[in-house]
């Protein structure tokens, strides 16, 4: 009787949140959304989600730029603090002007969102093109509502980051929205058939690329290393460390490399990464919270392999065309993020939750039942399984 006192206790205030947020931004538009004036040849590109899913989509700023559609026009970026010191690196030949947001405290903190949304609606704009795939109420949708512009474009998308109801309004936030057909799984993908529509041009040659060549490695680093990823966006893709002890026990033993750890300064990364230091006996360089975006994509480009739980780092390796990419998967988001297609990485080795491998003839219907997340326990890949895999690839390099 407790327990269901407190569920439902819970569930009021969950709903209350939810209702008091949707106030606070209708209430936050109407105090900042003042009609601006439309600066012309202006585009304000928004594209506020995380790091692998800005990797997936940066090499089509090149292609907007040089396009007869927007080669004369000044192009703004608003991106994740995550990444936007990489982006200033990468794409500054495409982009006039960054604006960074950091999307939790303009979630959560009343005042940074004041600032941000001031600073953003500060100009009007030709054209705002919302870049985000799986578009988002409280964020990206929030912000394309109250800008001045005469075009606003962005995905039709389903109702993955947004509840139904919000979906539906948000779609009134725009002039146009782009469809992607159905049997358009893969992210990068998607994200080309919407810039071929969005330009009118054939990308058809595109891949993710990242060009590290005009830029100086900060790191030292060991001649030959294993990178290991340990953490991961949320606690169901990450898989135990002494699982990833093991196996790290064994390339050192096998192959002689050095291993090295990444991660960011989150308490959790830093905790895995402590826990795999107190249990690995071998000799370990840890990075974890202590390198930049840059450094993180020097130390991924010069691995002679890669051993990570789904996250943003295999997307990086790919597009630095690394060597020996293993990712340990429990089938979050299959075919959308993973696996990756063999025209863009034959590097790119995929170890799936057992029960997925078995049902692999069933792709679609995979896809479908892991659009959002899986409930597949991660742990049930074994050590022995990432080991044989390993074995077997670098082998067949040898």
């Amino acid at each position: 009787m407790k327990s269901q006192v407190l569920k439902n206790l819970i569930y009021s205030t969950l709903i209350f949140l939810v209702n008091l947020t949707k106030i606070f931004i209708l209430s936050l538009n109407l105090f900042i959304n003042k009609r601006r004036k439309i600066e012309s040849k202006t585009l304000l590109i928004v594209r506020t989600d995380r790091i692998g899913d800005y990797v997936l989509f940066r090499n089509f700023l090149e292609k907007i730029k040089i396009s007869t559609k927007y080669k004369d026009y000044k192009i703004t970026l608003i991106g994740n603090s995550d990444w936007i010191f990489l982006s200033k690196n990468l794409d500054k030949d495409y982009i006039d002007d960054f604006i960074s947001i950091n999307t939790k405290s303009f979630t959560f903190n009343f005042f940074y969102r004041l600032i941000k949304m001031r600073e953003i609606t500060s100009k009007g704009y030709e054209v705002v093109l919302n870049a985000v795939s799986s578009r988002d109420f409280i964020i990206s949708d929030s912000i394309v509502k109250v800008l001045s512009s005469n075009k606003k474009i962005g995905f039709h998308t389903e109702a993955i980051n947004s509840s139904i109801a919000n979906l539906k309004k948000s779609n009134s936030f725009y002039s146009e929205l782009i469809s992607i057909p159905n049997d358009i799984t893969f992210e990068f993908e998607r994200n080309k058939n919407f810039y071929q529509k969005f330009l009118d041009i054939d990308l058809n040659n595109i891949k993710p690329k990242i060009n590290l060549s005009d830029t100086k490695n900060p790191i030292i680093l060991p001649k030959k290393y294993a990178l290991l990823c340990i953490e991961a966006g949320h606690k169901s893709r990450i898989w135990n460390t002494k699982n990833f002890v093991e196996v790290a026990s064994h390339i050192q033993k096998k192959f002689d490399y050095e291993i090295v750890l990444c991660g960011s300064s989150s308490k959790l990364s830093l905790r895995l990464a402590g826990d795999f230091k107190k249990n690995f006996e071998g000799r370990v360089y840890n990075f974890v919270g202590k390198t930049s975006i840059m450094e993180l994509c020097y130390i991924v480009s010069s691995s002679s392999l890669i051993l990570s739980n789904e996250t943003s780092v295999p997307h990086i390796a790919v597009a630095l065309s690394a060597s020996n990419i293993f990712v340990i998967s429990n089938g979050n988001q299959f075919g959308r993020f993973t696996p990756y297609p063999k025209k863009y990485s034959t590097s790119y080795n995929l170890i799936l939750h057992p029960k997925i491998e078995k049902d692999l003839n069933f792709f679609y219907y995979l896809v479908h039942q892991n659009k959002k997340s899986s409930v597949l326990n991660i742990n049930d890949i074994s050590p022995e399984k990432v080991k044989v895999m390993i074995d077997k690839n670098l082998k067949l390099i040898d």
